[in-house]
This record gives C-alpha cells, structure tokens and sequence, in this order.
C-alpha cells in the first residue's frame, strides 16, 4: 500500500511540472524594467514557447492529461474483466469429480 502511494505521488509531482512552468510566465511578464535582464527574457522566450515537461526519452511527456488517459485505460479493462467475469467457474462451492 505504502509503495503505490509513494509511486502515485511521485508521478503527479512530476506531471506538475507542466502545470508549475506555465503559472511562472505571467510573473516574469510582470517584472519589473530595472530587474529585467538577459537571462529573465531567456527563460520567458522558453516558457512560451517550450514544451516544458518530463520526457521519456522524446517518446511521450509526462502531463497530467497523460495520466488521466492512462488512468481511464486502467478502469475500463478493470471494468471489461468484471464484465465479463464468469460466476459460474468461480463458485467456491463446486466439487471437483
């Protein structure tokens, strides 16, 4: 129980960092003019138009939508195998011959 919630929490932090890039670009657009520096006009060049999140080696990035769509995979085969449960071969009270 303690590893699928340590592993659940570990995923949804990292499909944040998605979600946490995109909530720094208004405050970096409202900085002020005698802070603003090269490097601030950097990393909002690259917010805007970066896709910031964790990569599986270019195969897939790691966002929260992601992981809702894999989540709704995982109940409807759970769901698919409950459906299709047979009652009648798993009845404990059979007697085998």
């Amino acid at each position: 129980m303690w590893l699928c919630i340590r592993t659940t929490l570990v995923v949804l932090s990292a499909a944040d960092v998605n979600v946490c890039s995109k909530s720094a670009l208004p405050y970096l657009f409202n900085y002020r003019t005698q802070f603003y520096n090269l490097e601030i006009e950097r990393l909002q060049y690259q917010l805007s138009k970066d896709f910031v999140a964790l990569s599986g080696i270019g195969f897939f990035f790691l966002t929260k939508s992601l992981l809702l769509q894999m989540a709704g995979a995982v109940v409807t085969y759970e769901l698919v195998l409950i459906q299709f449960d047979d009652p009648e071969n798993n009845s404990t009270n059979s007697t085998m011959h």
